[in-house]
């Protein structure tokens, strides 16, 4: 699931909310988890954000690595599943 995705079920789980523009040619999202301050993050400090997060919560999810193409996000989708199923299993 790319970061976006991610970030809308974060954000439907009221664990974050979130929005993304361009600057300079650059992707940012401006991040703000409950009773902190909103933060805007390039890319990878977005994932490292997401990870923090999922990990806490116990939810299986990792970022699709750069350059982010069908196949990368297929093998991706794939990892998160196997993940999924091992967090179903215990």
């Amino acid at each position: 699931m790319h970061l976006g995705d991610f970030l809308d079920q974060l954000e439907h789980k009221k664990l974050l909310s979130w929005s993304w523009g361009y600057e300079n040619k650059r992707a940012l999202y401006k991040i703000t988890e409950p009773e902190r301050k909103s933060v805007t993050y390039q890319i990878k400090d977005a994932e490292d954000v997401a990870l923090r997060i999922a990990g806490r919560e116990n939810i299986p999810w990792i970022p699709v690595p750069n350059p982010g193409n069908v196949d990368l996000y297929r093998e991706t989708q794939a990892k998160i599943a196997v993940l999924n199923e091992a967090a179903n299993q215990l």
